[in-house]
């Protein structure tokens, strides 16, 4: 399961279009760098609980570097920056996420979340974790996401309590916390984080879809899909052989099917399968990627058109 886990991801990241370096300029997102799997044979690192100490050049030049980086007054500047901090490695990373917290410029932030995304990955996610109560908006929202990307059992205590807090507080809690507190708890392992990813597919799919998808493989059962299918209420009965469905119907029943796609089981086929008979495309494209990522495993099929959706359809029921 955990190298199936890995290659969804890193497939599902590697999607071009949904998380550009726009993005990252924006505000640090969950991390865009791919999780890398390890060799076949070879088991995954542990997880660490210290950041490796800087040795040797990196102790004196590391300060300087991030300075060229967060500089940049000329590109071979920041180059020279990023390479320093990149030959520096995890070590490197306190003093990052420390720049991170007090930095006001959205592409200096953006600057260093690119190398943070190079030097750490799944053995620094109990690390990564401590500052998922750091006072700084920017470094919080950098470690949910960059944990969710590598799924850890572990952070499932700390995940749960912090999205259940941020739940409660409705609409004074930030929302982009909120669902990236969302995105970590599924990808331990825990439901609770659902309803705020379905929230997030209907607001905007085409941005949130790699991200979602990669860690609803952590909640991939039956118990994942009976939420949902319980969403879906009876919306298969008019969408058939009947009236289109309303705009928020549509929507509705479509991020259901997308984020079924990522965690259903298999006793959740027939239901989604009679949605392949939609009238409505967009309804039954999505049937055929959520049929394809239970069924197989698959990544979403993009750019269907009506005529392909049909026959793809066709060959799936």
């Amino acid at each position: 399961m955990k190298h199936s886990l890995r290659r969804v991801s890193a497939a599902l990241l590697s999607l071009t279009g949904l998380l550009g370096p726009g993005a990252v300029a924006q505000t640090p997102p969950p991390g865009t760098t791919p999780p890398k799997e390890a060799p076949a044979g070879q088991a995954p690192k542990p997880r660490l609980e210290a950041w490796p100490e800087l040795k040797g050049e990196a102790q004196k030049t590391v300060q300087t570097d991030l300075e060229r980086l967060r500089k940049a007054s000329t590109e071979e500047m920041g180059a020279a920056g990023r390479a320093g901090l990149l030959q520096a490695g995890a070590g490197a990373a306190p003093l990052l996420l420390a720049a991170l917290g007090k930095e006001k410029d959205e592409t200096v932030r953006g600057r260093i979340v690119q190398v943070l995304d190079q030097i750490t990955g799944a053995e620094h996610t109990r690390l990564l974790a401590k500052e998922l109560t750091s006072k700084s908006r920017d470094v919080r929202l950098y470690a949910l996401g960059r944990c969710a990307l590598f799924p850890d059992a572990e952070l499932r205590t700390a995940a749960e309590p912090l999205l259940a807090r941020l739940v409660k507080e409705g609409e004074k809690a930030d929302p982009e916390e909120r669902y990236a507190a969302a995105l970590l708890a599924t990808s331990t392992g825990s439901t609770a984080g659902l309803a705020a990813l379905h929230l997030a597919a209907v607001e905007n799919w085409n941005k949130r879809g790699v991200q979602i998808r990669a860690a609803l493989e952590g909640v991939r059962g039956a118990e994942a899909a009976g939420q949902l299918l319980a969403m879906l209420k009876d919306s298969d009965k008019p969408v058939l052989n009947g009236p289109l469905l309303s705009k928020d119907d549509r929507q509705r029943v479509v991020a259901c099917l997308n984020l079924l796609a990522g965690c259903g089981d298999k006793g959740a086929l027939p239901r989604v399968k009679a949605f392949l008979d939609s009238n409505d495309n967009t309804v039954r494209v999505a049937a055929i990627n959520a049929v394809l990522g239970i069924a197989e495993n698959k990544p979403p099929v993009a750019n269907l058109s009506a005529f392909e959706a049909v026959e793809m359809a066709k060959k799936l029921k």
